[in-house]
């Protein structure tokens, strides 16, 4: 067999054996907004080298209420910066960004605790069906 019809059929073979293969989940692209929104909440949740604040700003907490209680997966977006807290280029502290229910007045324990289950999760459910029922009765 000459070397180019064998590189060939290698080529075939491992293209037909990638399409065969599952698809890995999606980026977060679908994400952007509540990512880039939660920017404001930076001073806060930042971690070492960076020099966080002790209490989040009512600016990175009206946006965190607003990327969960959105009608996207905002909940599980934000997960995005817990499961991989460099996501943005720079060191986040994941458990600051759960806290933000509590640190922000949340005061339903049970919305706090969803998002904090939904965070644990890989990543793979369906966003729709992860979504914690979030309302403004949880606030203060």
């Amino acid at each position: 067999m000459k070397p180019f019809p064998a590189l060939a059929l290698a080529l075939l073979v491992a293209a037909a054996i990638a399409s065969a293969a599952p698809a890995p989940p999606p980026p977060a692209f679908g994400c952007a907004v509540e990512l880039v929104a939660m920017s404001t909440c930076l001073p806060h949740v930042a971690a070492p080298p960076n020099n966080p604040t002790p209490a989040p700003s009512s600016a990175c907490c009206a946006t965190f209420f607003s990327a969960i209680d959105g009608a996207g997966a905002g909940a599980t977006c934000l997960c995005h910066l817990v499961r991989d807290p460099s996501l943005l280029g720079f060191p986040l502290n994941a458990s600051r960004i759960v806290a933000l229910f509590s640190t922000c007045g949340g005061s339903d324990a049970g919305a706090a605790s969803s998002f904090a289950e939904i965070c644990k999760g890989d990543g793979s459910a369906n966003q729709n069906s992860t979504k914690p029922n979030l309302d403004s009765r949880w606030r203060a």
